[in-house]
């Protein structure tokens, strides 16, 4: 009984992780495309800044 009881528990820990790592990999994705736009708006800043002076 307990060898079921453990391989259940493995089971659900898996999908949790799997679950874990699709979350991470969007957040991740966010976080770079937030850099991207940052990087671009910074470029954009300092072309304007150059542009003026």
């Amino acid at each position: 009984m307990e060898r079921k009881m453990l391989i259940r528990n493995i089971a659900y820990m898996e999908r949790e992780l799997s679950e874990m790592k699709k979350e991470l990999a969007l957040l991740d994705a966010r976080w770079e495309q937030q850099q991207i736009v940052t990087n671009k708006s910074q470029n954009d800043e300092s072309l304007m800044y150059v542009e003026e002076h």
